[in-house]
């Protein structure tokens, strides 16, 4: 089946199989997705059952043969099993060939296997025709034991607390930070553990029973950046450091020499470290120690979590605004990117990049950042919109109080059912009626008997403050 022209064949369907403590099944099928042929039978579909032995030393992957008459495009099945292999696969009875790769096996013209793993542990692949019946057996260990971290290896420059959780919520968990394999003799996990220098995490699983699960490993590698803004009178600076998370030894007094960033700014990566004690000096002026985490800059005495020369202004300050606002967003850097969002979550990289004007028609939170040719970035702003629109009626002197109905409001705003809601007595026959986080809506004014506009035709367009009198729209009170 095709989803859009030029799409590619389907001839091959990977079927991922964790085997549970219950027989499973499902089936697959294609036809030819434009027609209602396959009432008639054009239709492709094969059963598959996936099921442990009773003794729990094999798993059974049955297919069934096909039903339908359709030609699908489909030549292969390649089912990854999540077991740990004991033996060799066999389909129908017949020992299938196993392959040194995966590769191997996906380019081989007849069926196969291979052994390997994945993120949750030991895999078998096996590659089968489609179209035809298959038993396909694949002996196992008796339990699949498997675990992970919450938090993924990768490099940090803050502390990490990371998790472990076991497939099997009553086994063991057993671990190392330091690269070797563990073994039962290993830390066992108790509870979140602390990543605050670069470390590899190893860890295994054993049930009650003694099976035991492959061994898992996290790579996680940490620094913290220093940038400080050098004073004028003062020559190039140094940092020194000491008292850092992981033990990190660096030079002796005065230092290392800081990388010049340009306007003013040094700069210094400490490795392997989430926090040190730092204090920057020139061999004859030096500043007070400070306290650093990840990446922070020094200015005149404060510290920032942010660049603070890089700066981004709103054309618009939040606020409560009758009507759509148009919000320009500019950096003190031309060449920055600006990173925005509109619904109060703190803006990243991979946020919405700001190209143009926002349009504003409905309540929003807007946060945004500019981030430098060079990766810095300048502090999150927030800014909070509050729209809505007023609308004012000279009431007609033979009506009863007016009531107001709206429709096609911007941002999803609805209001009550027909008639609507009672207006406002304002004074002077004046009513008004105020719609919150909205710019703009169809209206229309009655009493509950009488009505503009008339019965079966639309509301009026009205946006930001309107005032209706005599059959007229004012952008101000005509009074």
């Amino acid at each position: 089946m095709k989803n859009y022209v030029g799409e590619k064949k389907i001839t091959d369907v990977y079927v991922d199989a964790f085997p549970g403590n219950e027989a499973s099944s499902f089936d697959y099928y294609d036809d030819d997705g434009t027609s209602y042929n396959y009432e008639n039978g054009s239709y492709f579909d094969q059963k598959m059952t996936l099921e442990r032995a009773k003794d729990l030393k094999s798993v059974q992957f049955n297919i069934s043969p096909k039903t339908g008459y359709y030609k699908s495009d489909l030549k292969n099945y390649i089912v990854k099993m999540h077991v740990k292999s004991s033996g060799d696969v066999t389909v129908g009875g017949r020992r299938i060939t196993r392959y040194a790769s995966y590769d191997e096996l996906k380019n081989a013209q007849g069926e196969g296997y291979v052994v390997g793993t994945d993120t949750y542990g030991s895999v078998v692949y096996i590659k089968v025709s489609a179209g035809h019946d298959k038993n396909i057996n694949v002996p196992c260990n008796q339990v699949q034991l498997t675990a992970y971290a919450d938090v993924k290896g990768g490099t940090y420059t803050s502390p990490q607390k990371v998790s472990l959780k076991a497939s099997d919520p009553n086994a063991a968990i057993y671990y190392t930070l330091d690269g070797t394999a563990p073994t039962v003799n290993s830390t066992k996990y108790t509870g979140p553990i602390t990543i605050d220098s670069s470390k590899t995490l190893k860890f295994i699983v054993r049930d009650a029973n003694g099976n035991e699960s492959d061994v898992f490993t996290e790579q996680y590698t940490t620094y913290i950046k220093v940038h400080y803004k050098n004073p004028t009178n003062w020559s190039e600076p140094s940092v020194y450091y000491d008292n850092t998370a992981g033990g990190v030894k660096g030079p002796d007094w005065p230092g290392v020499k800081m990388n010049n960033d340009g306007n003013g700014w040094y700069s210094y990566i400490i490795k392997d470290t989430t926090a040190a004690k730092a204090t920057f000096n020139d061999e004859t002026n030096k500043s007070s120690v400070i306290d650093v985490t990840g990446e922070e800059w020094y200015e005149n005495g404060t510290l920032y979590q942010y660049n603070p020369d890089i700066t981004v202004s709103p054309s618009l300050k939040g606020g409560s605004y009758a009507g759509s606002q148009t919000l320009t967003l500019t950096s003190s850097d031309a060449k920055a990117t600006i990173y925005y969002t509109i619904d109060g979550t703190v803006p990243t990289v991979n946020s919405t990049k700001y190209t143009g004007p926002i349009t504003i028609d409905s309540s929003k939170t807007i946060e945004f950042m500019a981030v430098d040719g060079s990766g810095d970035k300048s502090q999150v702003y927030t800014e909070k919109y509050n729209t809505y629109m007023k609308v004012h009626f000279k009431n007609i002197s033979t009506w009863a109080a007016p009531n107001i109905y709206f429709y096609d409001a911007t941002g999803g705003v609805t209001g009550p059912e027909w008639p609507g809601a009672k207006m406002k007595d304002d004074g002077n026959g004046w009513y008004s009626y105020t719609i919150d986080n909205c710019t703009s809506a169809k209206v229309l004014f009655n009493d509950g008997v009488n009505q503009i506009p008339g019965h079966n035709e639309p509301g009026f367009d009205v946006s930001g403050e309107e005032w209706y009198k005599d059959g007229n729209w004012y952008k101000s009170n005509p009074n």
